[in-house]
């Protein structure tokens, strides 16, 4: 069995920078790009690369980002609501 090595190139590094930036909540930065939680775990470890598809919507997310930050808070999705923990109460009738 072979290992994959993980390859952290220029676009890697500037789309972690760029999520990190951000500060969104997990499942969130999906929502963002569009692609699942897999997806871009994959892509911010470096085993997977993306395609010039996206890698052309950060560059115009980025552009946007600094031309418009009020447009571009309004591309941010809403935060997921967070899920309540433990057993749900049995109600008595």
């Amino acid at each position: 069995m072979t290992q994959i090595k993980p390859n952290i190139g220029p676009f890697n590094a500037s789309l972690d920078t760029f999520l990190t930036r951000l500060n969104l909540a997990p499942g969130q930065d999906c929502a963002f790009l569009g692609v699942p939680a897999t997806t871009l775990k994959h892509w911010r470890k470096g085993t997977r690369e993306p395609g010039a598809v996206t890698e052309r919507l950060v560059d115009v997310l980025l552009t946007i980002e600094a031309l418009n930050p009020d447009l571009f808070a309004a591309l941010i999705p809403p935060a997921p609501p967070v899920a309540k923990r433990g057993r749900p109460f049995k109600v008595k009738t």
